[in-house]
C-alpha cells in the first residue's frame, strides 16, 4: 500500500503535528508501507530526499503566495489524478508537472 501525505510543513519543520507525522510514517515504513510526502521547501533543502530506507520519499517544493483560486484549483488537479486511480509514480509525475506550471505562471 503507497500513501500520500501533503502538508505544508513537515519534520524537522513545524512542531509537534509534523513529527507526529514523520514518527508515523517511520512506523508504517518498518511494516512495509510507502509513502510520498509533498511539502514546503525552504532555502537550502533539496528538493527531494528518501526516508526510512528508500520507503518514504519527501518532494520539497518553493511555494509562493498564491490567490485562492490556484491552490483550488492544484487541489482539483490531485483529486483528478488520484480518481484516475494513477499508479504512484504518475502521482508523483502529476505533482511536480501541476505545481511547475502553478510556479512557472506566477515568474
Amino acid at each position: 500500500m503507497k500513501i500520500l501525505v501533503l502538508s505544508e510543513l513537515f519534520y524537522p519543520h513545524g512542531g509537534g503535528a509534523e513529527l507526529a507525522t514523520w514518527l508515523y510514517l517511520k512506523m508504517l515504513a518498518e511494516e512495509g508501507f510507502g509513502a510520498t510526502v509533498v511539502t514546503k521547501r525552504f532555502p537550502g533543502e533539496p528538493e527531494t530526499e528518501i526516508l526510512f530506507n528508500g520507503r518514504v520519499k519527501v518532494f520539497r517544493i518553493q511555494l509562493k503566495a498564491q490567490p485562492k483560486e490556484q491552490i483550488i484549483d492544484i487541489g482539483l488537479s490531485l483529486r483528478e489524478a488520484i480518481l484516475k486511480k494513477l499508479d504512484p509514480e504518475n502521482i508523483e509525475k502529476e505533482l511536480r508537472r501541476t505545481f511547475m506550471e502553478t510556479i512557472l505562471r506566477e515568474i
